[in-house]
This record gives structure tokens, sequence and C-alpha cells, in this order.
């Protein structure tokens, strides 16, 4: 069937997943569907069994260097709440902050990304865009269904986009810097102030992830230089639509409790995979997308997921997901300074591409994810609050005069350093 296909992480990676109707061929038995059996253009394959990058030395539990470190840097905190990052919205932020990054500065980025350069950036975009063809193929091919009505084809309609942006606060980014990102990361740049940029950037988001991420900024400090914004949507539906199932499932959590838990099921032939340690199927989704569930290690997973096998039907039965993760505790921050990024957190970090004076001051991503027999549905945005150094300069405690009580006025000329008393004033009551 399909062997390099999508971890879960994937599709995590991917944004917002409207849920379609049922599956086409269900719905429609003649209707010819694109097949599924294709490999994801975001995965990255790592070779051998063992990722390092910066101080961690990690085993290969994502798709490449980067998604294996960060999860794992991510799991010491989190490994026993139900969370979702998103590795692709993270390092597609971090394109648009190493375009205007250089020396030393660029030189940790790109460490940290497991890039040589930027042109590793560049193919990821044509990864994302060839995925967007894929996507794009199959809504045309709906499209030209006459015997579907357009209502149900809007329905049926999938959808993948990733869109970058900057927003210049401090009126000092470099246009060399503006046309670069706008050209090679295909990233709107936007100018505004401190005073509108959250509402500006929250509204673009919202759009961006079709309202499931409304809000991405709360605050932003005063000292603000430019916020650098990636978002990643998805939508789509089961290739094969799944099923309600009847009665609750005994879920049994990290610490033992036994819960009920909504789930959905299937019967079909997947692509399946299991040895001492792991076991994981993969179900794919309407456009090339797929997501695989995995119970036990994770360890060495894109070489597992490349062996899994077209196997005899199996039963598939999931929880039904629903959860929100927001990182806004430094912890992307301090993620990237663990893996040897200095210089960019500092006053005299090297973003001269981009501006004079500019440094990241935070890093946030907001994630939400939902699936249930139709499809799944899930979104991430990401912002870098990059910092002006040479814009805010502390302010001490301003004298206070108040004329609450008498006083009197002058009102004079002065002509050669010489006054001229023209009026003079006491008010009393």
């Amino acid at each position: 069937m399909f062997k390099n296909v999508s971890l879960i992480i994937s599709l995590l990676l991917s944004g917002t997943m409207l849920l379609s109707g049922c599956s086409i061929e269900e719905q429609h038995p003649n209707l010819e569907v694109l097949n599924p059996e294709v490999v994801n253009p975001i995965i990255e394959h790592v070779s051998g069994e063992e990722a390092e990058i910066g101080n961690l030395n990690e085993k290969t539990i994502g798709f490449n260097v980067f998604d294996s470190s960060l999860i794992s840097f991510i799991d010491i905190e989190k490994s026993k709440e139900n969370y979702m990052i998103s590795p692709l919205s993270f390092k597609c932020a971090l394109g648009l902050a190493v375009s205007g990054a250089s020396g030393d500065t660029a030189k940790e980025l790109y460490g940290v990304l497991g890039y040589d350069d930027f042109s590793d950036f560049e193919s990821l975009m044509r990864r994302i865009n060839d995925l967007k063809v894929q996507f794009d193929s199959y809504n045309e091919r709906i499209q030209g269904y006459e015997w579907i009505e357009e209502k149900e084809k809007e329905g049926m309609k999938i959808h993948f986009d990733v869109a970058n942006s900057v927003w210049d606060v401090s009126g000092k980014l470099k246009e060399d810097y503006i046309e670069e990102v706008k050209s090679k990361i295909n990233a709107e740049a936007k100018n505004t102030s401190i005073n509108t940029v959250v509402e500006e950037v929250n509204t673009w988001v919202n759009e961006k992830t079709r309202g499931l991420i409304p809000q991405l900024l709360s605050n932003v400090p005063p000292d603000l230089g430019a916020v650098l914004v990636n978002t990643v949507y998805l939508k789509s539906s089961w290739f094969e639509e799944f099923s309600v199932t009847a009665n609750p499932m005994k879920f049994t959590d990290v610490d033992n409790n036994v819960v009920e838990k909504e789930s959905i099921n299937k019967t079909d032939k997947f692509a399946y995979y299991k040895d001492d340690d792991s076991e994981l199927v993969i179900v794919p989704l309407n456009g090339g997308a797929n997501i695989a569930y995995v119970l036990g290690s994770r360890e060495n997973i894109s070489e597992k997921i490349n062996k899994a096998e077209k196997k005899k039907e199996i039963y598939v039965e999931v929880p039904k997901i629903e959860m929100e993760t927001t990182f806004d505790k430094k912890e992307l921050v301090n993620y990237l300074q663990a893996n040897g990024v200095k210089e960019a957190f500092l006053e005299t970090a090297d973003f001269d591409k981009m501006s004079e004076d500019m440094f990241i001051g935070d890093i946030i991503q907001k994630t939400k994810i939902k699936t249930d027999e139709k499809g799944l549905e899930a979104a991430a945005a990401t912002a870098i609050i990059m910092k002006d150094n040479a814009m805010f300069m502390e302010q001490e405690e301003p004298i206070k005069f108040i004329c609450d009580k008498p006083f009197t006025f002058y009102i004079y000329s002065e002509i050669d350093g010489v006054k001229d008393l023209m009026f003079f004033g006491n008010y009393v009551k």
C-alpha cells in the first residue's frame, strides 16, 4: 500500500482540517479518487538510529533531527499531559527569523534546525507547494463530477496551506529582507503599530486558521520591533470514513485509571507494523496526508513507518481527540537555548539583514485538534516576537506639578538674551 507515509505529527504540523462528509467512495462508488499512497512531502527522513542536535542526543522519535529533539524536549515537562505541538509551524517561523540573521546568530539557528543554509528552507517550501498541488488536484476532480450537487462538492473539498507574515512595528525592517521573505517564503509584509499589532495579528491568524485559533497574541512588550508569524492549515476527511463505536471505550490513562472515551472504528486493509517495542497503523486522509497511531515505543519511528505493510483486514478503534495546547511560558525559547541558540536572544544578536538592533524576545505557539468519524481538524500558529533594543528606554517617574492651590504666572518676551515681562498673573481663587 503506502509505506512512506506521515506520522500523526505530520498532521499536527499541518494546521486545520474541517470535517467533511462520508468518504467519496462510500457516497459515490463510481467516483475516482486520488491514491493516498504517496510520500508526504513534509517528512524529512533521518538515517541511523541516533539524531544529534545542539546539546541533545535523542533517538529518532520524529521524522528528522529537529522533530525528534523538539518532541523530546517538550516531553520532559508534558509527557503525562495531553498536548500537541507543530514542528512545521515552528520551523517556518524560524525560517522568517534566520532569513534576517547573519554570523553566529544564523549559524546557531541553522544548527538547531539541522540545516546547512537557506536552500534547505527553499526545499521545504517546494515540498509544501507540492502537497498543495495534490490537494488542488483532488478538488479539481471533485469539481468535474456533474452528478454531485454544488453544495455537496463544497463540503467535500480539502485544503492545505502554510502562511507566513512579517509585522513591522518599528518601521526599521530592511527592504531587502522584506523582498527575500516575500519571494522565498511567500510571506506577507505588514506595517503596523504597537497599538494595533495584537488585533491585526490575531485577525490574520484567525482568518488563516479558519477560526480555530482566534487569538495568538494577548499582549506585546513595549520595545516590540516586529512579529514573525506562521500558520498551517489543513482540511481533509478520512480516505474511508470511520464509524462511531456504540459503547464507550475503556481507556487506561497514564496513571492507570480506567476512563470512558468516545471512540471511532473501522475495519479495513491498513498499513501496519509491529515489533517487540511498537505497534502502529497508518490511516490515510484524502489529499495525501496520513495519520499513524502508535502504541509503545516511538524510537526510530520514521524507519518503522517505512516498514509498515498492507496487511489483511485490521480493526482499528481510536478515541476521538479534542484538545488545544498553548506554549507561551518560554518553552520554545528554552528549547532553542538548550540546543545551543544563544546569540539570537541577546541584544548583540546579528539580525542585521532584517533590521538593526533586533533580537528574539519570545516565541509563542498555539495548537488545536479534533477528530471524529468524518476526519480531522487541527490548527497551529507560531509567533516570534522580535524586540528592538534601540527603541525602548526606561522612563523615569515624571515630576508632578499640579496647580491645585494659588499660583502666579508671567508672560514675557526674550530678545538677545534679555527677558521682558509682558504680563504677570496671580491666581488665587
